[in-house]
């Protein structure tokens, strides 16, 4: 049972990811807002799956005891820091309350990494399965997605600007941030399902949409992480270097491929466009006023009203 509890965590905080990733939960409410809701009832279910049971604390008082007093010592200084500096800089009760909810929950996320490394400690390798599958089904549905996206916006001769793309995200680096934790732990997934193809198939998916999102949305920083944290990993784990590097280059190297083929097609879209105006012919009313671009509208019914936002007619 105490087993099942420490696996359930990962599935709870997969499963937040997934979701809030992939799926618009509120049509008003800011996408930040709603993570951050999401996020206060998420914190409350791990303390007490924690808290249920004597192994899990026993697990948490251990993790808690290898943290040196000088780091305990400097988290309360800043936690302090957040509560003076939110007070010192309030213009009005409400952006107080806003601030102190903030510097909250930085200090919520503080524990509840303890929480988790004790419920990894208790499950063992089943939390690692569970939790690095769902971080795969994130970024393969997130990739997916850009790419339906680039497919749809295409076909109705517009141009999709992956760069303020990602709509579940309240900016398209916020994802990238994700990505740079997520990218280098993804390659372990053949080596936590042994003897699988579909795990090879799965995790090389993953990642070949994964860099096919970094590429796209010009994300250097990211880009930079990945391969410090993979450089990283190859000092430090020296037995599974060569599975971890093949799997990157691979993913790597297929999202290459990917994004040259949106390329081409960009740009074989933007010849049809550029002939197919030059041989209609014109009439008096069009010599008269300009030529509108075309309309988003189609896009915006073809994939979802906020689609509109990065979708725009071809140009020369």
């Amino acid at each position: 049972m105490t087993r099942v509890l420490a696996v359930g965590v990962a599935i709870f905080l997969g499963g937040y990811l997934l979701l809030t990733s992939t799926v618009t939960l509120h049509d008003t409410m800011w996408t930040f807002d709603v993570k951050r809701i999401l996020e206060l009832c998420l914190f409350p279910l791990i303390f007490a799956i924690v808290l249920f049971k004597p192994k899990l604390r026993a697990a948490f008082a251990l993790q808690l005891g290898r943290v040196p007093r000088w780091l305990i010592t400097v988290w309360l200084a800043l936690l302090g820091l957040g509560v003076v500096s939110s007070g010192h800089n309030a213009t009005s009760t409400m952006s107080l309350a806003y601030s102190l909810a903030e510097v909250s929950l930085l200090g919520l996320c503080l524990l509840a990494v303890l929480a988790v490394a004790a419920c990894r400690h208790v499950a063992g390798t089943a939390f690692d399965q569970v939790a690095i599958a769902l971080l795969a089904m994130v970024v393969l549905a997130v990739g997916m997605q850009e790419l339906l996206g680039v497919f749809a916006a295409l076909s109705l001769g517009l141009e999709f600007h992956p760069r303020i793309a990602l709509l579940h995200f309240s900016w398209p680096r916020f994802y990238n941030q994700v990505q740079t934790w997520s990218m280098p732990v993804i390659a372990a997934l053949p080596l936590l399902f042994p003897g699988r193809p579909l795990a090879k198939i799965f995790c090389g998916a993953a990642l070949a949409l994964g860099w096919y999102v970094v590429i796209a949305t010009g994300a250097r920083g990211t880009a930079v992480g990945i391969a410090v944290a993979l450089l990283a990993a190859v000092i430090i784990l020296p037995g599974i270097r060569k599975a971890l590097i093949g799997w990157q280059l691979f993913g790597l190297i297929a999202a290459l491929a990917i994004y040259g083929l949106m390329v081409v097609a960009h740009q074989q879209l933007v010849v049809y466009s550029v002939s197919n105006a030059q041989e209609q012919p014109k009439s008096p009313s069009s010599e008269a006023e300009p030529a509108r671009p075309t309309s988003n509208a189609a896009a915006i019914q073809a994939l979802g009203e906020s689609t509109g936002q990065f979708a725009e007619p071809l140009t020369g």
